[in-house]
């Protein structure tokens, strides 16, 4: 298993965490990520290979009060299917704890099976859809909402390494 360094996202990381993004549909542009590091509602995580330093994943999203939202995860595509999203999910998740959110909501297309699946095992529960919301190709999203903290333990979904 690789050794992860997960720390928060820092200004000067956003050019390398864009990078990594643009392997994804749906990336976002530079100026949107400066953009969310300096938002004070935001909150954001990397993930690099311990020691070497290479970025393989990021999450991020919002947090009001007692609720967060995951507005995006990536894993770098040769490094997928070795539970470092799982890692980094269940990270952000403890984090967001520690911020004092109580739930957590997030969406996805619904034909992505892989981050449904990673979701699912993470706690989250289907919530809601929302019909043509995502374009090029246009699909539906599902909406999912996961318990953080001892709600979570409480609804015996505690995530899995």
């Amino acid at each position: 298993m690789i050794d992860l360094d997960i720390r928060p996202i820092r200004s000067d990381d956003v050019a390398e965490v864009a990078r990594l993004d643009g392997e994804n549909l749906s990336a976002w542009a530079i100026d949107h990520f400066s953009r969310a590091v300096s938002s004070p509602h935001g909150w954001h995580l990397l993930a690099r290979a311990a020691p070497d330093g290479t970025l393989l994943a990021f999450i991020c999203g919002q947090i009001l009060d007692d609720e967060a939202e995951i507005h995006k995860v990536a894993v770098r595509k040769t490094c997928r299917r070795q539970q470092i999203g799982r890692r980094l999910i269940r990270h952000a998740l403890a984090y967001l704890h520690g911020l004092g959110a109580r739930t957590c909501f997030l969406e996805l297309r619904a034909t992505n099976l892989a981050a449904l699946n990673l979701y699912r095992s993470s706690g989250f529960q289907r919530c809601g859809l929302r019909k043509k919301y995502y374009t090029s190709p246009l699909e539906d999203a599902i909406i999912m909402q996961g318990a953080i903290g001892e709600e979570q333990q409480a609804a015996g979904a505690t995530p899995t390494a």
